[in-house]
């Protein structure tokens, strides 16, 4: 068994452990997300090809901080999506995402915020435009 399918499958085993930390402060509801830097969140590249060619669907909702640098850090799994692998992949994707910074009296500030992130198997033949190489990163500290 490769290294990855070792660490794949211990990381699923410590998200099964590990309780999921909500939020208790979420996002404000007044308010519209501080905009996106380059392009719209797209997952697709993350999307286990297992997970694909089992057919297994789901939105995985996420929390998170967005730095007054425009970072996303603390990044949990506010809904599961059912799955642990998109929920892992939907964490994976999160933590590329960059924003342009909440602004208060001209200042940059780190805001809470919540995004969904819907995973749908193409129902065309070829990959999805944004597919890559389904390899994940690193393990992350839990």
């Amino acid at each position: 068994m490769s290294n990855m399918k070792k660490m794949m499958k211990l990381l699923i085993a410590l998200l099964a452990i590990v309780p999921t930390a909500v939020f208790a402060q979420g996002a404000p509801q007044d308010s519209a997300p501080p905009p996106l830097k380059g392009r719209p969140h797209r997952c697709d590249r993350w999307y286990p090809k297992d997970a694909q060619r089992a057919g297994i669907e789901g939105t995985t909702t996420l929390a998170f901080h967005i730095t007054a640098e425009g970072h996303v850090t603390h990044i949990t799994i506010a809904q599961s999506s059912g799955s642990r692998e998109l929920d892992y992949a939907a964490y994976l994707c999160a933590r590329t995402w960059n924003y342009l910074p909440a602004m208060q009296n001209g200042k940059p500030i780190e805001v809470p915020w919540t995004a969904k992130i819907v995973w749908q198997v193409p129902t065309n033949a070829a990959p999805a435009p944004d597919s890559g190489n389904q390899n994940v990163g690193p393990t992350p500290q839990l």
